[in-house]
């Protein structure tokens, strides 16, 4: 029921009239075909399902705290084409770890809904760096910029 309610409410907000270019960082544990593949096995043109509801950022340095945090090794830039539903989350304003100097949302969280295919658009072959909200600290991943390029429809008991 909460699942339901939940890509209910991401799905009955208006769609994106301008595409978004979107970040996520993550612990890689290479399930085949998942969002959890470390870019470097990936290869442009494969589609990847989620199946689960996933957040990524407006803000590239924002995804290097999870991945600090995980010691983790991966970043995907992902662009979310216009009449696409993204639901922007506000975060906490009194939490100083998410940067307040591009917006007053801090986090800039985007919630995605479950059933999101993602097409990979391009593989790169070297760690990337990546500035954190600590402007004297970067952090080193491989990458891959996905495009959304369809959801698939979920079914549920109710």
């Amino acid at each position: 029921l909460y699942v339901k309610t939940i890509q209910n409410a991401i799905s009955s907000i208006p769609k994106l009239r301008m595409p978004l270019k979107t970040w996520r960082g993550y612990k890689a544990l290479n399930i085949p075909n998942s969002m959890s593949l470390e870019p470097r096995y990936m290869y442009v043109g494969q589609e990847i399902t989620n199946w689960a509801f996933m957040s990524v950022s407006l803000d590239p340095r924002v995804p290097t705290l999870f991945m600090e945090q995980e010691k983790a090794c991966c970043m995907v830039m992902i662009l979310i084409p216009a009449g696409f539903h993204a639901f922007l989350i506000s975060g906490d304003s009194d939490d100083d770890n998410y940067p307040k100097d591009i917006t007053p949302w801090y986090q800039m969280e985007v919630l995605l809904p479950i059933g999101c295919v993602f097409r990979v658009k391009e593989i790169k072959d070297r760690a990337y760096l990546y500035q954190t909200t600590n402007p004297n600290e970067v952090v080193y991943s491989y990458a891959a910029t996905l495009e959304l390029a369809y959801i698939r429809p979920i079914k549920t008991r109710r």
